[in-house]
């Protein structure tokens, strides 16, 4: 009966240990763990499971996750997906909110994080490429996202970026598919309408009753984009505490997994009871995440089966691809580029990836281990 919860949790920590370089760079790994590897979804699942998490509000990795929780194990599964992938980062940030803040931007550990990162969203922006790379169409809108995202980067771009390849994509038949684009989630309710009522009246409820988890509920169920668009709604809404979150979120950047743990440290600095705080704080900023990817996806599904919609899917995925690839090529630039003992040590992480057997989410970890040796 436990076995499969069970079996979500692990891989899902496992992931929650090594998943490095933001929420685009998570969708990546997921892609190689779940997809290739495990094989625990389609391609056609996972392009359509992941065009929903871009197209409505909550952290999108996370919500990704709970899906293919969810399609392995129902609604159970959809949570242990994501207390797995969210209790490593979660335990990071409140050890550094309750000052052991054992690592930083400027250290060495970060700076080997980073390098694995990097080097892990590459192998991801391959893998997936591969299925793609004999659509002349697709790579066209896999190529033109990444330009895009790398001259005008933000949330803006994306969803324009995103627009226009589902668009293009539902007026060309090259995009056409002779399979279904995706079956429904059987182990989630089929009418799924009253999860999202609930996100609704909690909603209200937190506007009705101002407070800090209130304050995280509204800002996890009103942000779209993903992590990084987190930031100026929190500062927005904590004006005397911007110090202290801007220091949050730069290291919620550092840390694996979703960067929506950021509200565990909020919740751990601002709380009387920091370990109680941090718990309250992270399940009031996912809460609504949850309740509305589990009450939309059924309706989404069933949408999904006309042609239009099938290329549109289709099109975003390929987006979202390029995505990507500019998430792959701003690390690249930005972390192993900087020094020569970084692409040494990048070239190296290459090497073992492609001729080894050696799981690629010990790349960060051993690069950590690695930086941290040398500066001693």
């Amino acid at each position: 009966m436990w076995r499969r919860p069970l079996e979500i949790l692990y891989r899902f920590t496992l992931l929650g240990i090594s998943s490095f370089g933001g929420p685009t760079a998570h969708i990546g790994v997921f892609h190689t763990t779940f997809v290739t590897s495990l094989k625990w979804v389609s391609a056609e699942e996972f392009a359509h499971d992941s065009t929903l998490c871009q197209l409505i509000p909550g952290p999108a990795s996370s919500q990704l996750g709970m899906l293919i929780g969810a399609r392995r194990g129902g609604i159970v599964g959809s949570l242990c997906a994501w207390v797995g992938f969210t209790t490593p980062s979660a335990v990071l940030m409140y050890l550094a909110a309750t000052n052991l803040p054992w690592i930083s931007a400027h250290s060495s550990v970060g700076a080997g994080l980073l390098v694995g990162a990097a080097v892990t969203v590459c192998a991801a922006v391959w893998s997936m490429v591969t299925p793609i790379r004999t659509s002349r169409p697709a790579l066209f809108l896999c190529c033109l996202s990444a330009i895009a995202m790398l001259m005008v980067p933000g949330v803006l771009t994306q969803f324009v970026v995103l627009g226009l390849s589902a668009l293009i994509a539902s007026q060309l038949p090259a995009f056409a598919t002779t399979t279904p684009t995706a079956h429904p989630v059987v182990q989630l309710p089929r009418n799924g309408r009253w999860y999202v009522v609930i996100a609704g009246v909690l909603l209200v409820v937190s506007g009705l009753l101002p407070s800090l988890y209130s304050t995280l509920y509204q800002t996890g169920a009103l942000v779209f984009g993903g992590g990084h668009v987190v930031l100026p709604m929190l500062l927005a809404r904590f004006p005397a505490e911007q110090e202290s979150i801007v220091q949050g979120y730069a290291l919620a950047q550092l840390v694996p997994g979703p960067m929506f743990t950021l509200a565990t440290f909020i919740g751990a600095s601002q709380s009387p009871t920091p370990l109680l705080g941090a718990i309250g704080a992270t399940i009031a900023m996912f809460a609504p995440g949850w309740l509305v990817v589990c009450g939309v996806h059924a309706w989404w599904s069933r949408r999904a089966s006309h042609p239009l919609i099938g290329r549109a899917i289709k099109g975003t995925y390929a987006a979202v691809v390029g995505m990507l690839a500019a998430s792959a090529i701003t690390l690249v630039v930005a972390h192993v580029f900087d020094s020569r003992g970084h692409t040494l040590l990048a070239l190296v992480c290459v090497v073992l990836l492609t001729r080894t057997t050696l799981p690629s989410w010990l790349l960060p970890l051993g690069c950590a281990v690695t930086t941290a040796l040398f500066a001693l």
